[in-house]
Parts: C-alpha cells; structure tokens; sequence
C-alpha cells in the first residue's frame, strides 16, 4: 500500500508540474508525508540484503 500511495504522489508532482503548477497542495503534502512514513517503517524491517539494494537503487551506497 505505501508503494502504491509513493507512486500515487509522485504521478501528482509530475503532473502538478506538466500543468506549470508548482507548490502541493495540503492533501498532496500529507499523502506525501504518510507515504514516505510508511516507506521508512518497511525500510526499518527490511531484511539487511534487501535495505542494501535500496539503498543501492537511490544513491545512498
């Protein structure tokens, strides 16, 4: 669900900025803000293996 939820924000930024709009909303910022919430918290348990690769994939290796 929070995979779903990130994607969901991101489509929301990208669109946002297609449309030449650039601040967030405050439901756009809370949806971000509780994505990324529930990101951390899956990241928190992940195994050790996995927590690498993630971090792998967005630069923090």
């Amino acid at each position: 669900m929070a995979e779903t939820q990130a994607q969901r924000v991101a489509a929301q930024a990208r669109l946002r900025q297609s449309e030449g709009r650039r601040r967030m909303t405050r439901e756009e910022i809370d949806a971000m803000v509780n994505a990324l919430g529930d990101l951390v918290g899956v990241v928190r348990v992940a195994d050790p293996n996995d927590k690498a690769e993630v971090h792998t994939q967005i630069g923090w290796s």
